[in-house]
C-alpha cells in the first residue's frame, strides 16, 4: 500500500512540465485550508493527501479541433479522472472526483497560462 504522507514527494504544488516532460514543483507548501476555500466540496470528504487538478490547454486543442475542442477536453478529462480512480484503487487508495470548485481561482493559484482550463479535480488518499 502507498503511504502518501511518507515523504516520497515533498509537500507543495506540482505540475507536469510539458516542455521537460517531468513533475516540477510550483510552490511550497500547499496549505490545505487555502485549497478548501478553492474547492469547498473537499469538506464533504474525510482525509485525502493529494488533490488531482486536471488542466487542459484550450488554445492548443481549439487550433486542432476548432469549436469541438472544449468538448473533447472535457471528455478526455473525464477519462483521465476515471483512470486516476482505477489506479488509486489498484494501490488500495481512493480518489473521489469533486465538483463545486472555483476554476478561475484555482487557475490563478496555480499560475496557469491564460489558455489553460481547469477541467476536473479529485481528492486522493
Amino acid at each position: 500500500m502507498v503511504n502518501l504522507s511518507a515523504g516520497w514527494v515533498p509537500a507543495g504544488l506540482y505540475h507536469f512540465s510539458r516542455a521537460d516532460h517531468c513533475l516540477a514543483q510550483l510552490a511550497t507548501p500547499a496549505a490545505r485550508e487555502r485549497w478548501r476555500q478553492l474547492a469547498p466540496s473537499m469538506d464533504l470528504v474525510q482525509g485525502g493527501a493529494l488533490l488531482w487538478v486536471i488542466v487542459g490547454d484550450g488554445a492548443r486543442v481549439e487550433r486542432k479541433y476548432g469549436d469541438r475542442g472544449h468538448r473533447f477536453l472535457v471528455l478526455e478529462a473525464g477519462h483521465l479522472m476515471q483512470n486516476l480512480c482505477l489506479v488509486s484503487a489498484s494501490v488500495r487508495l481512493t480518489t473521489v472526483p469533486l465538483g463545486g470548485y472555483f476554476e478561475g481561482e484555482i487557475a490563478r493559484e496555480l499560475r496557469l497560462l491564460a489558455s489553460d482550463v481547469v477541467l476536473y479535480i479529485g481528492l486522493c488518499g
